[in-house]
């Protein structure tokens, strides 16, 4: 645990350093883009590739900002914290954001398992928004969707899952995370690499997986003894 966290916070100062000389890239690349889509003589398929790339430089800029909240986090020190707290206050705090959307959001704390893990609060309900904030990101302004948020405790791990029943994302390229395992290119905008580097952290895992209905977010942290 000691190991990883000092990982963490080396990874920590890195992005800190470095967000500003990548933004400042991103930023070249993206007016670039937009300078060249406003040629007169520009063929529509050169149009097309100019305006993903400019808007693939937004959502990369959004992933460094998320990164550099993360670098900047000094949340306190590691401490026994029930994962339904965690889950409650991250919809409490996304809870508005997510009708006005015109999406549902489903989280049963009464009868939903404390679930306790260890480590710093602020570090823990950013990853839980995060999470959320992917899910909605999963309907692209479309309404009627539904959000179901779940904790578990199951082989010694305390598990929050994040279900949607957005429009399927499976068509996204493979990449492997932190832990090896091949999981969906997550959308830059929402942060999910903060959450992965938080829950690897703490001796867990972020996955994603496919559902009956949609897909969902996985996390998993060991149970705090």
């Amino acid at each position: 645990m000691i190991i990883a966290l000092n990982r963490l916070a080396t990874v920590a100062r890195v992005v800190s350093g470095t967000a500003h000389d990548v933004n400042n890239a991103l930023q070249i690349i993206g007016g670039s883009a937009e300078l060249l889509e406003n040629q007169a003589d520009l063929g529509e398929s050169a149009r097309r590739a100019l305006t993903r790339i400019r808007t693939q430089a937004v959502r990369a800029a959004g992933l460094i900002e998320e990164l550099s909240k993360f670098a900047r986090d000094r949340s306190g020190e590691a401490a026994r914290i029930p994962l339904r707290g965690i889950a409650t206050q991250a919809i409490a705090f996304r809870g508005l954001m997510i009708r006005r959307a015109g999406l549902s959001l489903t989280f049963d704390a009464e009868h939903s398992p404390a679930a306790p893990v260890t480590g710093p609060s602020g570090q823990l309900m950013q990853a839980a928004v995060n999470m959320i904030m992917d899910a909605e990101a999963a309907f692209e302004g479309q309404k009627g969707g539904s959000i179901t948020v779940t904790v578990a405790e199951a082989d010694g791990h305390a598990v929050l899952s994040v279900a949607n029943n957005g429009p399927d994302r499976s068509d996204r390229l493979e990449v492997r995370g932190l832990t090896g395992t091949p999981t969906s290119v997550l959308d830059a905008q929402t942060g999910l690499t903060a959450a992965r580097l938080i829950a690897a952290a703490h001796g867990g895992e972020l996955t994603r997986a496919a559902t009956n209905d949609g897909e969902a977010l996985v996390l998993r942290l060991p149970l705090a003894q």
